[in-house]
């Protein structure tokens, strides 16, 4: 596992705010691997602290899904964010957020439930996936969406995911996070 070891900042304009949190950005490194971070700070040079936290840098995927037909969510430039493939995949931009309430704004994709409370929502054009409930991949086939669900068919006018009336969302296939579309 690389370690990044002896890296020092030095900054003046690192504060705490009054719950004695602070905030600092650092650059990740390009190379896909696993890093520890150690960050050590003191006050005054009386009160040591220390705490380690390990970063994980991934190496892109690329998914061209056109060749089997697909439903997509782009953002205002036509870049896709997301896209269910006709085997039931759904392939995010961003990150999955399950088991929360969801939150919009105007520019994001929405799937509502029958009372106008969020079940789902595509941000844009982060990316990131918000569900009301829980994921389930790998259902078995062919999956029977509940009433009131949102569903995507394939072509052959098979179901291969739905959001159902709770904000579950079922899929065919499985979940990918973080993919740069081609």
């Amino acid at each position: 596992t690389p370690i990044l070891n002896n890296v020092t900042i030095n900054s003046t304009g690192i504060f705490t705010d009054s719950f004695g949190n602070y905030n600092y950005t650092l650059t990740a490194p390009t190379t896909a691997a696993t890093y520890i971070v150690k960050v050590n700070t003191t006050w005054a040079d009386t009160i040591p602290g220390e705490q380690f936290s390990t970063l994980t840098v991934k190496v892109s995927q690329t998914i061209d899904l056109e060749a089997g037909g697909s439903f997509k969510i782009q953002d205002a430039t036509g870049t896709d964010i997301a896209v269910w493939d006709s085997l039931g995949n759904l392939n995010i931009k961003g990150l999955l957020t399950q088991n929360a309430e969801p939150t919009s704004d105007a520019n994001d994709f929405v799937i509502q439930n029958s009372s106008g409370g969020l079940n789902l929502v595509v941000t844009n054009p982060e990316g990131n996936l918000l569900i009301k409930n829980s994921l389930n991949q790998n259902e078995a086939i062919p999956i029977s969406p509940t009433q009131k669900a949102f569903i995507i068919q394939n072509s052959s006018g098979d179901a291969i995911s739905y959001v159902n009336h709770t904000g579950a969302l079922f899929l065919m296939g499985t979940l990918t996070q973080d993919v740069l579309f081609d």
